[in-house]
C-alpha cells in the first residue's frame, strides 16, 4: 500500500504515518524495508515486471507485484515465503481476484532465477527519472552523475548528535557501551555513527533529550555560524528543529528566533525543542499537530515565529547570525527518502530556485553589518546551490562576500558535499558576510 500511495503522488512519510500504525509491531520494520527498497529500485523492478506481464494490472496489484519482486531479488528471504506473503496480501488489499496472477508471476520469476534486467540505460540501472539523470549529467558529467545516483541508492547510516552542553561525549558513549551498541565517534564533536540503525526507543537517554538523530552533513552547519555569547540568531526555515537545537547546544547563550512558514512544521520543530528541554512543555499545550503552532511564542532564549521567509523584514529586527536552510529538491537525501525520485518534477527546480532567491534576499536584509549568514540545502543540483549563490552575490554587489571555511579537505566560501562523502548526505554550504 505504501508503494501504491507514492506512485499515486503521496509522500512516503505521509503514507507511513497513515498505514504503518495499523500493522502488527513485528511486521513494521520489514514493511518499511520493502517500501523503501522497492522505491529505490523502482525502474529496475518495473522493467522486470514488464517482461512478466501481458498487461499491467490495477495500481494496487501492480505495486504488490513490485514489492514481491523486490523481496525475491534483494532480501535474504526464502522465495516461497515472499511469494506466499504476496499472495496472502491480495485479500487485505481488496484484491482477492488477483491471487492467481500474483502467484503465477512471482513463481515464474523465481523459476527464472529472480533475474533482473541487465540494461545499460542508467535510468533503469540506477532507477532514476530521466530529468533527474539529465540534470546530474549536465552538472557533473556522466561518470560523476552515475556515482551520485549509485550513492543515492545506498542505505544511509544512523548518526547521532549528543547534547554536549548537558552531557559529555565520554559519558554518553559509556551508556552506549553498557547497552552493547557498536559505534564510532567523529567530527564535528558530539557526532556518533551507529554500526546498525535502531529505533529511537532503543537509544539511551533519547527520551530524556540528551541525544538527537541528525545526519553528519546537517551537524556541520551550526559550527559554521561561529557563535559566541550574546549573539542574536535567526533560523529562518527551522523545521524540524534539528539545527535550531544544535545552535542552542553550542555552549554559548544566544537569543534564537526559530521561524517557519508552515504552522504544522513549526509545531514539529517545537516538539523537538521541547523533547530536548530547550522549550517548556507548555508551548505545545494550546496547540496541536493538526492545527500547528500559533503565530508567535517568546521565551527567555528561544522565540518561535510563524513567518514566511520571503516576507522577512529588517523592521522586525536585525541579527548577528542567520541560518537559511532553504526549501530545496532534497536531491542530496534520496538515500533516506527514495520517494523524492518519483514525486519531484523538473519544473519544481525552477519554482524552488525562485523561492530560494526571494528568501535569500529577504533574510540578508535582516543581517547586521559584519554578520554571518549560512545558506544550506540538502540538494546536489547546481541551480539551487553554486549558481544560486553566484546570482545572489551579483545582486548584492558591494554588500555581501563569501567567508571561506574548511570542510572535506577544501577551503572555500561554498562547498558541495555529495551523497556518501564521509558516509553523510548530499549537502551544500555557503557562508556569507554582510560588508555594510
Amino acid at each position: 500500500m505504501m508503494v501504491a500511495s507514492v506512485l499515486a503522488g503521496e509522500s512516503l512519510r505521509d503514507a507511513q504515518l497513515r498505514l504503518v500504525p495499523a500493522l502488527p509491531v513485528a511486521d513494521r520494520a520489514l514493511a518499511l524495508e520493502i517500501a523503501n527498497g522497492c522505491l529505490r529500485n523502482l525502474r529496475l523492478l518495473q522493467a522486470a515486471a514488464q517482461a512478466l506481464l501481458a498487461k499491467q494490472p490495477d495500481a494496487r496489484v501492480y505495486a504488490l507485484l513490485l514489492c514481491g519482486l523486490y523481496q525475491c531479488s534483494f532480501l535474504h528471504l526464502p522465495a516461497h515465503a515472499a511469494v506466499s506473503a504476496s499472495v496472502g496480501a491480495c485479500p487485505l488489499l481488496g484484491r482477492s481476484f488477483a491471487k492467481g496472477l500474483v502467484n503465477a508471476v512471482l513463481r515464474r520469476f523465481v523459476r527464472e532465477g529472480c533475474a533482473l534486467p541487465r540494461d545499460l540505460d542508467p535510468e533503469i540501472t540506477y532507477s532514476y527519472p530521466r530529468w533527474m539523470r539529465e540534470m546530474l549529467e549536465e552538472d557533473y558529467g556522466r561518470e560523476k552523475a552515475a556515482q551520485i545516483m549509485a550513492a543515492g541508492n545506498e542505505r544511509a547510516p544512523m548518526f547521532l548528535r549528543v547534547e554536549l552542553d548537558r552531557i559529555s561525549l565520554e559519558d554518553y558513549c559509556a551508556r552506549l557501551d553498557a547497552a552493547g551498541f557498536a559505534y564510532k565517534t567523529g567530527e564535528p564533536r558530539g557526532l556518533i555513527e551507529l554500526q546498525e540503525p535502531v529505533s529511537t526507543t532503543q537509544l539511551p537517554l533519547f527520551a530524556e533529550g540528551l541525544v538527537s538523530v541528525q545526519d553528519k552533513a546537517a551537524q556541520c552547519a551550526a559550527p559554521l555560524l561561529e557563535l559566541s555569547a550574546g549573539l542574536s540568531v535567526l533560523d529562518c526555515c527551522c523545521a524540524p528543529g534539528g539545527k535550531s537545537a544544535h545552535i542552542l547546544a553550542s555552549g554559548f547563550e544566544v537569543q534564537l528566533t526559530a521561524a517557519d512558514a508552515d504552522p504544522k512544521r513549526l509545531y514539529s520543530a517545537a516538539q523537538n525543542l521541547v523533547r530536548l528541554k530547550r522549550l517548556p512543555p507548555e508551548v505545545l499545550s494550546a496547540c496541536s499537530p493538526e492545527a500547528g503552532l500559533p503565530e508567535r511564542y517568546a521565551g527567555k532564549n528561544v522565540s518561535l515565529r510563524l513567518q514566511d521567509g520571503t516576507a522577512l523584514s529588517p523592521a522586525e529586527g536585525l541579527y548577528d547570525r542567520i541560518l537559511l536552510d532553504a526549501p530545496c529538491s532534497g536531491s542530496g537525501v534520496i538515500r533516506r527518502h527514495p520517494d523524492i525520485k518519483w514525486l519531484r518534477r523538473r519544473a519544481d527546480i525552477t519554482a524552488l530556485t525562485e523561492l530560494q532567491s526571494l528568501i535569500l534576499d529577504a533574510a540578508f536584509a535582516c543581517l547586521k553589518p559584519g554578520g554571518i549568514m549560512l545558506y544550506t540545502t540538502c540538494s546536489v543540483f547546481k541551480a539551487e546551490n553554486e549558481r544560486q549563490i553566484n546570482s545572489f552575490l551579483h545582486r548584492q554587489q558591494g554588500q555581501a562576500e563569501l567567508l571561506p571555511f574548511s570542510l572535506l579537505g577544501q577551503n572555500s566560501g561554498m562547498i558541495q558535499r555529495l551523497p556518501g562523502q564521509e558516509d553523510a548526505d548530499g549537502f551544500f554550504y555557503a557562508r556569507l558576510r554582510r560588508i555594510s
